[in-house]
């Protein structure tokens, strides 16, 4: 994905500039794609989460960029830390609310030391890999 492009020529007082708005175009629609993507696989994970403790609360999603090459996701789950934990760190659990949606397979997913590292696939040549680390708070 490219940033956005600023074009600038310098003629002697005069300097004229022009911001190119096709990149952050871009970047908007997978940001949003992005948001989607974690918005349902998060709805996936209260689903599971119902089914290992009754009465689930949803609470906001939020994502923040941080530094150049990473995206803070964060959600506050009413349900015991251990099964949050479990679930997100338990392969065959993960597989069941991570990107369960539009024909999207889990092919690679392994837990160590609270990283989890994923492989999703869908169709022929579409594929997405990520390293997560799951942080848990005394809230």
């Amino acid at each position: 994905m490219d940033s956005a492009r600023l074009d600038a020529t310098f003629a002697a007082q005069r300097r004229p500039r022009r911001l190119e708005p096709k990149p952050l175009a871009q970047a908007t629609e997978y940001l949003e794609s992005y948001r989607q993507f974690w918005e349902a696989s998060f709805t996936n994970l209260d689903a599971l989460l119902t089914e290992l403790k009754a009465d689930l609360k949803m609470t906001a999603l939020t994502l923040t960029p941080h530094g150049d090459s990473a995206i803070l996701i964060s959600r506050t789950f009413n349900a015991p830390r251990s099964l949050v934990w479990r679930a997100y760190t338990e392969p065959e659990l993960v597989k069941r609310w991570l990107g369960v949606r539009a024909g999207w397979t889990l092919p690679i997913c392994e837990s160590r030391d609270g990283a989890l590292n994923s492989g999703m696939a869908r169709g022929v040549g579409e594929s997405y890999d990520m390293l997560a680390e799951l942080l848990l708070t005394l809230e």
